[in-house]
C-alpha cells in the first residue's frame, strides 16, 4: 500500500522513512533468536508473529501477505523439530546409511512446506554419514542429526524474517508540495542535519547525505546511466576508484526539484542506477508536473512496498493553531504563549493568510515577539516587512557568532567580511521581498 501522509510533521515522517531498515540490527537478532528459543516451548504464533512486528514502524508493520509467509515458515520449523521426523530420518538411514536417505527423507516430510534440504547442506551431511560409518555409534548419529535440524529449522525461520524485513524496506520518499511549501528549504536543513549526524561518528554508523539540485543537472538525469557515479565524476571530479570505493558506504540521496528537470516521463529509480548504490532516496516535486499514476514511475526494486509518498499541503487555520500550541509546549518560545501569539497574528494585515506556509509560520514564531518587544520602545512599526527583517537579522547574527570560533581560508574571510553589509544587505532583500 502507498502510503501518503497529508496531515503530520515532515521531519517526523522522513525520520521514519530513514529507519526503515533493510536487515536486522544485531539486537534485534538477539531478540529473534530469544523468541524462536521461547516459541518453541510455548508454541505460541502470536507471540512470535508480536516480536517480528516489533522490527517494523507502527504505518510497516505486518501485513496478511507477509503472516502467510510467516506461517509457512512457523509450519516448517515446526515439522524440522518434530521427534517423528526424527526418527524416521534414523530408522531409514540405520537400514541404508548414505546422503540421499537423509536428504530425499527430511524433504519428503516436509513437502507441504517446500524443499528443506539444498546442495549447501550435502557436505555437511556427508560428514555426518562418514563419521557414522567410521564409528558404528547409533546414538551419535542421532544426536548429530538432531542438531542439524534444529539449525534448519532456526535458520529457516530466521531467514523468512530477513526476507519479510528487505521487502518492505522503504527506499524511495517522493515529497510533493506547490512551489512555497518548504521543500526545497527542508532538503538542505535535513543535509546538514545528517551531516551533523554523520560526522559524530556513533556506530553504526549514520548514511552519507548527498544533496543533489537537479535544475543544475537536468541533462545528467533519467539517461539509463548511473547518475550519481556521473554526478561524482563530473560535478564533484572523483576519480572511478574512489567512486567505486564509496559505494559500500550507506547513503540518503536528497533530489532537489524533480519539476525543474524536463525529462520526467521515466522510471526514476531504474533509468538512474540506484539499485546500485546502497542508499535511500528522497526526491521532492511540484505534484502538477507528474502524469496520472505517476507513482509508479518511482517504485524501487521492491515495488510498491519500497515506495513512500508525502504531501506538504498549507496549513488550516486549525492545523497553525496545533502548531503554535506545540511550539510553545516545547520550550521554543520563552516569552509568549499561545493566546498572545495567536492574538499578535491577527493584528497584522494579512499574515494569517501567509503562514499557511509552514516556513513562513516559523519565521513568524521566532522572530515576532522581538518585534513586539522593540515596537514598545521606537517608532517602529510591526509589519510583513519588519517580519522578514528581524528574522534575517537573527539569522545573520547567529552565523556570524558561528564563523568567528571556526578557521576560514582567504575566501571564506572575504565572505565573512561581507556579512558585516548585513544593514544594507537586509534592507534591498526586504525591500524586495
Amino acid at each position: 500500500m502507498v502510503f501518503e501522509d497529508e496531515d503530520c510533521d515532515v521531519e517526523e515522517v522522513v525520520n521514519g522513512f530513514l529507519k526503515s531498515k533493510d536487515k536486522l540490527t544485531p539486537d534485534d537478532k538477539k531478540i529473534l533468536e530469544k523468541a524462536i528459543d521461547e516459541f518453541l516451548n510455548s508454541k505460541d504464533k502470536v507471540s512470535l508473529l508480536k516480536t517480528v512486528n516489533s522490527f517494523f514502524a507502527l504505518e510497516n508493520q505486518l501485513a496478511l501477505k507477509d503472516e502467510k509467509i510467516l506461517d509457512i515458515a512457523i509450519n516448517r520449523f515446526l515439522a524440522l523439530k518434530d521427534k517423528m521426523l526424527l526418527e524416521e530420518v534414523t530408522n531409514k538411514f540405520l537400514s541404508n546409511p548414505n546422503c540421499e536417505v537423509i536428504k530425499n527423507t527430511i524433504n519428503d516430510f516436509l513437502k507441504s512446506t517446500g524443499t528443506i534440504i539444498i546442495d549447501e547442506d550435502i557436505k555437511y551431511l556427508n560428514i555426518l554419514v562418514n563419521e557414522y560409518l567410521t564409528s558404528n555409534d547409533e546414538k551419535s548419529f542421532e544426536r548429530a542429526l538432531n542438531e542439524f535440524l534444529a539449525f534448519k529449522a532456526k535458520k529457516a525461520l530466521k531467514t523468512t524474517v530477513k526476507k519479510i524485513v528487505a521487502s518492505k524496506c522503504k527506499k524511495v520518499l517522493l515529497i510533493l508540495g506547490m512551489g512555497g511549501t518548504g521543500k526545497s528549504t527542508f532538503n538542505r536543513y535535513l543535509t546538514r542535519r545528517l551531516w551533523q549526524e554523520y560526522n559524530q561518528q556513533t556506530m553504526p554508523r549514520s548514511p552519507i547525505p548527498l544533496f543533489i539540485a537537479l535544475a543544475r543537472i537536468g541533462k545528467m538525469v533519467n539517461q539509463d546511466e548511473d547518475l550519481i557515479e556521473i554526478y561524482l565524476k563530473e560535478e564533484c571530479n572523483l576519480p572511478i576508484d574512489m567512486i567505486n570505493n564509496l559505494r559500500n558506504e550507506k547513503f540518503v540521496f536528497i533530489l532537489d526539484g524533480y519539476d525543474e528537470i524536463a525529462e520526467r516521463d521515466c522510471q526514476c529509480y531504474e533509468s538512474n542506477r540506484f539499485n546500485k548504490w546502497n542508499a535511500k532516496v528522497i526526491i521532492s516535486c511540484r505534484p502538477g508536473y507528474l502524469g496520472s499514476g505517476y507513482e509508479k514511475m518511482f517504485f524501487p526494486n521492491n515495488g510498491e512496498r519500497g515506495f513512500q509518498k508525502l504531501t506538504i499541503t498549507p496549513f488550516s487555520k486549525t492545523e497553525i493553531q496545533q502548531y503554535i500550541k506545540n511550539y510553545v509546549n516545547k520550550g521554543y518560545s520563552l516569552h509568549f504563549d499561545t493566546d498572545t501569539y495567536l492574538q499578535q497574528i491577527k493584528k497584522i494585515p494579512q499574515l494569517e493568510d501567509l503562514i499557511s506556509n509552514h516556513i513562513l509560520l516559523k519565521i513568524t514564531l521566532i522572530a515576532l515577539p522581538d518585534l513586539i518587544e522593540r515596537e514598545k520602545t521606537t517608532v517602529l512599526q510591526t509589519n510583513r516587512i519588519n517580519l522578514y527583517e528581524e528574522f534575517l537579522k537573527t539569522w545573520f547574527d547567529r552565523a556570524q557568532k558561528r564563523l568567528l570560533i571556526i578557521q576560514k581560508i582567504d575566501k571564506e574571510k572575504e565572505a565573512f567580511r561581507c556579512l558585516n553589509l548585513k544593514p544594507r544587505c537586509l534592507k534591498t532583500i526586504t525591500k524586495w521581498l
